[in-house]
């Protein structure tokens, strides 16, 4: 008799699994359980350091170094996708299979070319990049600061094949490779330094970095050879659809490098206060970031597709009812989350970090950071629903403009809230900008979806 009503059940379930929302929640739990697993060598990575270095000025002269070649790869590899899935899923549809693998193969070449080209520039630039990050340190720790710098920039170069291959593969909504490919470099880079910290110190974890990202090179060409996936071939030709990807790209790219600009910004002022704020401030976000790199790549990466597939259709009703639906959801799941975390702040940072040199006085320190820093959730996870969907509406541009005054604003509160409450408020500030910024992106959405049945 069990079996009578369980059918109607399965049906249920099947029909949901077909709609758009049943896609992306799908997706997104796929991927942020495959992200949360690459992740964890992150959390090892930094737990680590912590033990070797403590909150001391070899670990802030590391973290400043490693700041622009992550910042820079982040922001390329956000940009980039945003603009190449459309464009893929649309030259899919219209094309055969040979001219979608051709525009891959382009892709690739120009960005290997093109991120070679910023390698250049950054290690070129690095003498006077340096300074102006750390401009609160001492010289012995600026000079150590431009030498793990130029130990790293490499990456940069190397992470271009991953940034193309993880856009390729989640454009044909192959979603695992490109989620547990992030945990192979700092899993390389915890091991280098296990082995080698006692002989080369802090550098042992940055040539481990740039060891790592080579190693990511060599996993995601392999892997997508042994799935049956035919490799790309790099040709170097400005097709007509990678200068529309172009287009999109460029201030994708700009609005991106605004808005991962908070967290440079965010060390860079960090780095006037007392020693050990940059340390401070980076291990009281690590919670909060792990959550965020979690949820936000199943929440970006899933919502993508579909949402550029659902405009390229024109079904805006769809379009509408699957982002209210959406977004109630994610809005909901990380108030959890951050409940969850500002109620355990100093449980989380003594199980986390308190050993070696890391002592109680830092844990309380790094708490309060955490504190503010976990209350963004809900409104960066949101923000992020709506950019990308943004994206998928071709309103790049407007994306550019919001994050271009959030970029100002955070400036202005980190000024005047880290005067009352130094570090602490630098984290305040970051969950007062994501605030506004979904309020704006939010803005944005709406009236571009009342006009949308108009202009179709």
């Amino acid at each position: 008799m069990s079996a009578t009503p369980s059918a109607p059940n399965k049906r249920s379930k099947s029909r949901f699994a077909a709609t758009p929302l049943g896609r992306i929640a799908g997706a997104t739990l796929v991927v942020a359980a495959l992200t949360a697993l690459a992740r964890s060598t992150t959390v090892a990575r930094e737990i680590t350091a912590a033990s070797a270095f403590g909150a001391g000025d070899e670990l802030d002269a590391y973290l400043i170094a490693s700041a622009i070649p992550v910042y820079l790869l982040g922001a390329i590899a956000g940009s980039f996708q945003s603009a190449f899935v459309p464009r893929y899923i649309a030259l899919a549809k219209e094309k055969d299979q040979g001219g979608a693998d051709r525009f891959v193969g382009n892709a690739l070449a120009v960005t290997v070319l093109g991120m070679g080209a910023v390698t250049l520039v950054l290690a070129a630039a690095a003498q006077f990049i340096v300074p102006l990050m750390a401009s609160g340190f001492p010289a012995d720790k600026i000079i150590m600061t431009r030498e793990l710098l130029y130990f790293m920039v490499p990456a940069v170069m190397l992470g271009a094949v991953p940034v193309v291959y993880t856009a390729w593969l989640n454009a044909l909504e192959l979603y695992r490779l490109p989620s547990l490919l992030p945990g192979v470099g700092p899993l390389v880079a915890v091991t280098i330094l296990l082995l080698f910290a006692p002989h080369f110190g802090i550098r042992a974890l940055a040539i481990g970095t740039v060891f790592g990202a080579f190693i990511e090179v060599l996993v995601v060409v392999t892997a997508a050879r042994i799935s049956g996936h035919r490799i790309p071939i790099p040709r170097f030709k400005i097709s007509p659809d990678l200068a529309k990807v172009g287009t999109e790209f460029w201030p994708l790219l700009f609005g991106t490098l605004l808005f991962s600009s908070t967290t440079l910004v965010d060390q860079i002022m960090a780095a006037s206060l007392d020693p050990g704020s940059v340390a401070a401030l980076s291990f009281g976000s690590r919670v909060t970031a792990l959550v965020i790199a979690v949820a936000g790549v199943g929440v970006g990466t899933s919502v993508l597709p579909t949402f550029s597939r659902l405009v390229a259709d024109h079904d805006w009703a769809t379009l509408t009812r699957t982002l209210v639906q959406f977004g109630i959801m994610v809005f909901v799941f990380a108030a959890l989350f951050s409940a969850v975390i500002t109620g355990s702040s100093v449980p989380l940072i003594e199980l986390l970090f308190e050993r070696g040199n890391f002592s109680g006085a830092d844990t309380g320190r790094v708490a309060s950071v955490q504190f503010y820093f976990a209350l963004q959730l809900p409104f960066f996870l949101l923000s992020l629903v709506l950019v990308r969907l943004l994206s998928a509406l071709s309103l790049n541009r407007t994306v550019f403009m919001i994050t271009a005054f959030n970029t100002v604003l955070n400036i202005v509160l980190n000024y005047l809230l880290m005067q009352r409450m130094g570090v602490a408020g630098i984290a305040l500030s970051t969950t007062l900008v994501h605030l506004i910024s979904t309020g704006l992106f939010a803005g944005a959405v709406m009236r571009r979806l009342r006009q949308a049945p108009k202009l179709t």
